[in-house]
């Protein structure tokens, strides 16, 4: 499944980080692990990119919207791509 990118980051401000997962062989994914709302909660997978991005690298950054964007580099995709905000719905 050959999992390659991985970032720790507050992507949806809520004070507690998410996991951005994604996956250079495979099926070419790209995931996003939020932790439920209490510790007795499961963490929860939302699909970023499903077959479009062999995520050889990716970086979380605010890249001058005003908001944290996730940006992979594909090497067997031979792509990079930019992701807008992943925010949680309350």
């Amino acid at each position: 499944v050959y999992g390659q990118a991985l970032q720790v980051v507050d992507l949806d401000g809520d004070g507690r980080d998410e996991i951005v997962d994604g996956f250079l062989g495979g099926d070419h994914s790209l995931h996003v692990y939020t932790a439920g709302d209490s510790p007795e909660q499961n963490w929860t997978r939302s699909t970023i990119d499903q077959g479009g991005m062999a995520a050889a690298a990716c970086d979380v950054a605010d890249f001058g919207a005003g908001r944290k964007e996730i940006v992979c580099i594909g090497t067997a995709t031979a792509n990079v791509k930019c992701y807008l905000p992943h925010r949680k719905t309350r």
